[in-house]
C-alpha cells in the first residue's frame, strides 16, 4: 500500500473520512472516548506489515474496526507507558 502513498501522512490524509466516518459512528452509539487519531493509531498499527493492503482493504477495516479493539490496543499501550516510567 505504501507503494501508492509517499507517506502515512498522505495515507492518513487520504482515509480521514472513511477515519471520521466511523469516529461518527462510535459517537452515535455512546463511544465518544475514542478520537480518530487513536483509531488511526491502532489501525496504522495493525497494517505495519501490510504493504501488498490495497486501499479498499483498509477503508473496510476502518469502518469494521470495533470500539473493543481501539480500547485494548490503547489500554495495553498505557500499560507499557506506565511500566516505563515505573522503572
Amino acid at each position: 500500500m505504501m507503494n501508492e502513498f509517499h507517506s502515512k501522512e498522505e495515507l492518513f490524509k487520504r482515509v480521514y473520512p472513511a477515519l471520521k466516518t466511523r469516529y461518527i459512528q462510535f459517537c452515535r452509539l455512546g463511544y465518544s472516548d475514542v478520537s480518530v487519531e487513536e483509531i488511526w493509531n491502532y489501525l496504522s498499527n495493525q497494517w505495519k506489515n501490510g504493504n501488498d493492503l490495497m486501499l479498499s482493504d483498509i477503508v473496510n477495516d476502518i469502518m469494521n474496526v470495533t470500539y473493543d479493539e481501539i480500547k485494548a490496543f490503547l489500554n495495553n499501550e498505557n500499560t507499557i507507558s506506565d511500566d516505563f516510567f515505573e522503572q
